[in-house]
């Protein structure tokens, strides 16, 4: 795991921040029931997304622009990458997760049959808030924790099991979302 501050420049932070906070940009309601490793997860708490990008769906949205400091600042990292999939993500305090419990734990992208998909997690922090994020072993016992700050990013394999977790203090918790595969090519 990767832990960088100040991903991309203060400007550029603080562009994306208003962009993601207008009147124009859409949030769309998602229900995030998911299931992970065959454990019995049920429910996690309603939050705000955007998809900005997925593979395997012919249009992205026109937001998908606000990706690029984030994207050119991957690449500085990693070398030519191919994208996955870009959302944004919105959750606000929501009882009962009031103690920072982390949300479902689960991996980001797999085939419907089970199977993992090779890839890599960028989780940039958007505005300055709480609500950390929790990284688990195996056996599904807390291994990691990452508290948000503005403008850092955590890049980590993709078969790392992990949760976020509802703000407490702060009225809501913006992250973005990026998954990717190293090198340029066709995704399987």
């Amino acid at each position: 795991m990767k832990i960088i501050d100040n991903f991309i420049s203060a400007e550029q932070q603080d562009e994306l921040l208003d962009y993601v906070g207008s009147n124009q940009f859409a949030w769309r309601l998602h229900p995030t029931n998911i299931s992970a490793g065959g454990k019995p997860w049920a429910h996690a708490p309603i939050q705000l997304t955007h998809h900005l990008f997925m593979h395997d769906v012919k249009a992205s949205s026109p937001h998908l622009k606000i990706i690029r400091p984030l994207f050119d600042a991957i690449v500085r990292e990693y070398g030519d990458i191919t994208l996955f999939r870009a959302k944004v993500n919105l959750t606000s305090p929501c009882p009962p997760y009031n103690s920072y419990e982390p949300h479902t734990p689960h991996v980001d992208l797999g085939y419907d049959d089970g199977t993992k998909i090779e890839h890599m997690v960028c989780i940039y922090y958007i505005n300055e808030s709480d609500g950390p994020t929790i990284f688990f072993d195996k056996n599904w016992n807390e291994e990691d924790i990452v508290y948000p700050k503005k403008g850092r990013a955590i890049i980590f394999d993709g078969s790392t099991l992990h949760a976020g977790s509802s703000p407490v203090q702060s009225p809501f918790r913006m992250v973005m979302n990026i998954d990717f595969r190293q090198g340029v090519g066709q995704i399987p």
